[in-house]
């Protein structure tokens, strides 16, 4: 059994993962995220906190990129016209963010329900820095393909290595930084299938201009 100390370290590490994972949205935003299977897009979900929508885009899947906008941009709100060689140099980031979520979120709670030694915590800790150091090392040495100056890539390391459940959401603070290549809707109909995009774009504009639909959703 994990004791009380145990149980509050793992519940800490777990909620300053997703206080980090989530994001809230104004009415006239959008969240971009790209998994196996493609784009997919996000307005946010029912639940209202202060006037924003709740999304938590990577709660279950982190390192997956993670791209937020404004629908009132029209020009392009990144500064790359293609997205190829930043997406590539996220992928060691990706599976070091995976590797990261694995250590904190089942292997410490493993080895604290097993009573693992004091040499068993330690190798934890020194696989989490270790990792987190080299996820910024990563950063430095790309930091032209993301986007990035010295400022930039000081800031995001101070979240990575000064905590460890912040890392885990390496990916998502480099794509949030990043911005997309193209206005919003420009990039929705170019990566989401039409029916998709269609939607997202109808859905958008219900929840922007909410006076122009009735209660059953039609114009």
């Amino acid at each position: 059994m994990i004791d009380g100390t145990g149980l509050a370290l793992v519940g800490g590490a777990i909620a300053l993962y997703l206080y980090d994972a989530s994001l809230m949205l104004f009415r006239d935003e959008v969240v971009f995220t790209r998994g196996r299977r493609g784009w997919r897009a996000t307005l946010g979900g029912g639940l209202l906190l202060g006037g924003r929508y709740l999304v938590l885009p990577t709660a279950w899947t982190p390192g997956r990129p993670v791209f937020r906008a404004c629908w009132a941009e029209t020009g392009r709100t990144g500064s790359r016209t293609s997205m190829g060689p930043f997406l590539q140099a996220l992928r060691p980031l990706q599976w070091a963010s995976r590797v990261l979520a694995l250590l904190l979120f089942v292997a410490m709670p493993a080895g604290l329900f097993l009573r693992a030694g004091p040499a068993w915590m330690l190798a934890l800790l020194l696989a989490l820095y270790g990792i987190a150091v080299a996820c910024v090392a990563w950063i430095w040495r790309c930091r032209r393909k993301l986007g990035l100056d010295a400022k930039g890539v000081g800031s995001i390391a101070f979240d990575v290595i000064a905590c460890p459940p912040f890392a885990v959401n390496v990916v998502m603070k480099l794509t949030l930084r990043a911005g997309l290549p193209r206005a919003p809707e420009a990039f929705a109909r170019r990566v989401l299938a039409p029916g998709d995009c269609t939607a997202l774009l109808r859905m958008a504009h219900a929840r922007m201009h909410p006076a122009a639909f009735s209660e059953d959703g039609t114009q």
